[in-house]
């Protein structure tokens, strides 16, 4: 059978709010949307795109909710496969985690394939137990399976294994300035939901150890969440200016492009954007360890950024002054760094996913 072309594509997730998974979602539409593919976004609460879309790509949210407000998911999923049912896409894209459940179970016995993607620690996203569970039952009505990581792929049983793919993140370097040449700055930086996963006390501890020996540095944290009020008791505690949370910026990438170092800290992520998008700024990089690997899959230690253990502040420190008091081992790592755009090129990445999602939907056709 002659493989099936992807013509119209459905893609449904929980918002487009700022978010990694967001990103990739507005990456990949407007790729899909630029080469000739029908692009419809369905989103289970109202909010406008803090990313731009293509303006041919229809949106469309499934209640007038805003994010964080109760909704009847029943209701919100048996609307959306009624719009499958009528439109009839090729197949549709489900992501994250729980958006991945709903989905294959909702749209079971539609005829349209369904496309799932893990964007964070199968281990432990969703963050119940119970939904976890449910997943697995779940995942038995999907395609199609993507993710980011071996780590990630590896956690699923042999059938979802053999089924599934890795691909990396896109990054669509257009969008970015380009790498800075000069004097760095001596601000440590990062972007980040304020939210537990990202383990931002972790990084201020760390920072106010390196700040003892390197007096004259900030630490400013792009972004907003629940652990706003926590984040800036603690950065009241790091002496009065040293840490800053000015919260989102638009243009994250110009704001911290001088930066003279990107320190990330979560105790658990997929593939994170807010690193991919530092490294291809050219800024020396730091990062946890972190399952499901992601971090592990962006920096070769010691070349391109530094790895140090989860959960561990003095090493976290101690990889900050490695970069702060040799600037050619920095600018070295940056350099390196920089080349992440050809690796993770938009688009490149969004033919191998067109490629996937082509591939599941003629086997299922067969």
């Amino acid at each position: 059978m002659t493989g099936k072309r992807l013509e119209k594509l459905y893609i449904i997730t929980r918002s487009m709010k700022a978010g990694g998974c967001e990103h990739v979602i507005a990456q990949l539409a407007n790729r899909f949307c630029a080469t000739g593919t029908d692009v419809s976004l369905f989103t289970l609460y109202r909010h406008d795109s803090f990313y731009p879309l293509d303006e041919r790509i229809s949106v469309f949210p499934l209640n007038d909710r805003e994010e964080g407000r109760s909704q009847d998911t029943l209701k919100v999923f048996r609307l959306f496969r009624k719009y499958v049912r009528e439109g009839k896409p090729d197949a549709v894209l489900a992501m994250p985690d729980m958006i991945n459940v709903w989905t294959s179970l909702f749209l079971a016995g539609t005829g349209v394939p369904v496309i799932v993607s893990e964007r964070n620690d199968p281990a432990r996203f969703p963050a119940s137990r119970l939904k976890r569970m449910l997943r697995k039952p779940a995942y038995r009505f999907a395609k199609g399976y993507v993710f980011q990581t071996d780590q990630q792929k590896a956690f699923f049983p042999k059938r979802i294994r053999e089924k599934g793919t890795v691909i990396d993140n896109p990054l669509d370097a257009e969008q970015l300035p380009p790498a800075f040449t000069g004097t760095r700055e001596k601000t440590v930086v990062t972007a980040a939901r304020l939210a537990p996963q990202k383990n931002l006390p972790l990084l201020i501890d760390a920072f106010r150890a390196f700040s003892e020996t390197h007096p004259g540095w900030r630490l400013v944290i792009y972004g907003e969440g629940s652990e706003r009020d926590n984040l800036e008791r603690a950065a009241g505690k790091a002496g009065a200016g040293t840490v800053l949370l000015p919260g989102e910026n638009r243009n994250i990438a110009e704001a911290i492009r001088t930066a003279g170092m990107f320190v990330l800290s979560s105790d658990y992520e997929g593939m994170p954007n807010a690193l991919i998008e530092a490294m291809a700024l050219g800024i020396p990089c730091v990062s946890t360890d972190c399952p499901a690997g992601g971090p592990a899959s962006l920096i070769r230690q010691g070349e391109n950024g530094v790895l140090v253990r989860t959960g561990d502040a003095a090493g976290m420190a101690e990889a900050m002054c490695r970069i702060a008091d040799d600037p050619q081992l920095a600018a070295r790592m940056g350099e390196k760094a920089e080349r992440i755009r050809q690796r993770l090129d938009v688009r490149a990445v969004a033919d191998k996913w067109r490629s996937y999602i082509e591939k599941v939907i003629t086997a299922d056709k067969e």
